[in-house]
């Protein structure tokens, strides 16, 4: 019983640790990752749904001393247009061609081996259709924090942000651990960036995510 507490008390400080890369929805008092969300300059939130996103894909499965090793992709396609704004800000008052805008995808790899999931890779794009808007500080987040599958401690240092270029980018995040996939844990990747149209400017907060869990 103990344990169990302090894994509990663990998983809340690694959440709240994850804040700045996993965005908290203050509204419903929940964490909320696996949302989409375009945020205005006045703090107002859109939450967006992805124009295709896919399930789970193997990549490969190979066979080791742990047992069998999948390797598997997930991904997610947003498309930004004047709709997508809502409230987030003044977009809805400006005229431009509706067909064109920003599409930005991003794509985890992980693996997964008798329960237990590691993160390997975040890759992401975006691109531009409308010449009037400008893309600044980018950033690729990883996070893969929980109950360490191996030996049951609490994993949190396995997180990283890299600031990028806005493109087609893929990153390695080189994590050791495992997460048991029975206990407390949030693993995924996510995109952020900037978009500036006139003197007015939103944030893009695109996650994917494999495996939450509060217990």
């Amino acid at each position: 019983m103990k344990k169990r507490l302090f894994l509990i008390a663990c998983l809340s400080s690694i959440l709240l640790m994850s804040a700045p890369i996993f965005a908290y929805n203050e509204n419903t008092e929940e964490y909320n990752q696996q949302k989409a969300v375009l945020i205005g300059e006045t703090g107002n939130k859109v939450f967006l749904e992805p124009v295709t996103e896919s399930e789970p894909q193997v990549v490969a499965t190979t066979h080791n001393v742990s047992g069998e090793e999948t390797m598997f992709f997930k991904e997610a396609l947003y498309e930004i247009t004047p709709s997508s704004f809502g409230n987030a800000g003044s977009m809805q008052d400006i005229k431009w061609d509706g067909s064109r805008g920003l599409k930005a995808w991003v794509k985890i790899y992980y693996s997964y081996t008798n329960g237990g999931y590691l993160l390997n890779a975040v890759e992401v794009n975006w691109r531009k259709e409308d010449p009037s808007l400008s893309l600044s500080n980018a950033t690729i987040s990883a996070i893969c924090h929980g109950i360490n599958y191996y030996n049951g401690k609490a994993e949190i240092s396995q997180d990283r942000i890299w600031y990028v270029s806005p493109g087609h980018i893929k990153k390695y995040t080189n994590f050791k651990n495992p997460i048991n996939g029975t206990a407390y844990g949030l693993v995924g990747g996510r995109s952020n960036i900037k978009i500036t149209r006139g003197g007015s400017s939103w944030e893009l907060n695109l996650p994917v995510i494999v495996y939450q869990s509060l217990g």
